[in-house]
């Protein structure tokens, strides 16, 4: 799945407006421009969030600081803002999270272009804060995202499998097969760099007295179940924020 260039703009004026969707369009952007940002706001609660919101400071019948306090506390959305401004407003808005001086030109779609390229970066890196990172999978598959997913589906399918089957095997004493199996899936722990599951099929296999295994044992499923929610949550936030 790559990650989508859905933006969405609100400007008053239809020749402004026009101007800058085909820049972008330019750009290789989709694009979903609209006059006012209540007309917006329904179209983003039946469609989803956009990649980015282009907005007028001055927007009505919400203008653009009131649009993005009713999306995140009203419908809960989350995604990146740019705000449009006059020249001569640029001074006092010094203070915004981000925005665009008019007229808009080329040079306007590439600063646009930047800011969503860094909007992915900073998304991507607000997953490596959670219980995996993709750093290895992105160096291994040189980004490609369709690769890195498939992988991510791959380690959810088959580490719940091997972890049945060492439940299996724990309610028949076998704790040799419980640590062959730990063995066995200790790299997948290692491909998303969750340095606890590592360590535990680590003394799982090298560490444990056959009286110690069924701690272990349960203190694995439970950080599986952790990485496993974390995955979901990812899933669930590019399904909404990027496709």
């Amino acid at each position: 799945m790559m990650y989508s260039r859905k933006i969405v703009i609100v400007n008053t004026a239809d020749e402004d407006r026009e101007i800058l969707k085909n820049l972008l369009i330019k750009e290789s952007f989709e694009v979903f421009d609209f006059d006012n940002s209540m007309t917006a706001i329904l179209w983003i609660k039946k469609n989803g969030a956009p990649t980015i919101l282009i907005i007028e400071e001055q927007a009505t019948p919400l203008d653009a600081l009131k649009t993005n306090d009713y999306l995140r506390e009203e419908l809960k959305m989350k995604f990146p803002i740019l705000i449009t401004v006059e020249p001569h407003s640029l001074k006092s808005n010094q203070n915004l999270p981000g925005y665009i001086v008019k007229p808009f030109t080329e040079d306007t779609a590439l600063r646009i272009k930047d800011f969503f390229e860094k909007s992915v970066k900073s998304f991507k890196n607000e997953v490596k804060m959670s219980t995996f990172s993709l750093q290895y999978l992105e160096e291994i598959y040189d980004g490609n995202t369709e690769m890195i997913e498939e992988s991510l589906m791959i380690f959810k399918n088959s580490v719940v499998d091997k972890l049945l089957e060492i439940q299996c095997f724990l309610g028949h004493d076998n704790y040799e097969e419980v640590r062959n199996v730990a063995h066995n899936i200790k790299p997948s722990f290692e491909m998303l760099n969750n340095q606890k599951g590592r360590e535990l099929c680590h003394k799982l296999v090298h560490q444990s007295k056959d009286g110690e295994i069924p701690q272990l044992v349960e203190e694995l499923n439970k950080e599986f179940r952790k990485i496993n929610s974390d995955l979901s949550d990812y899933f669930l936030q590019i399904t909404k924020e990027y496709s």
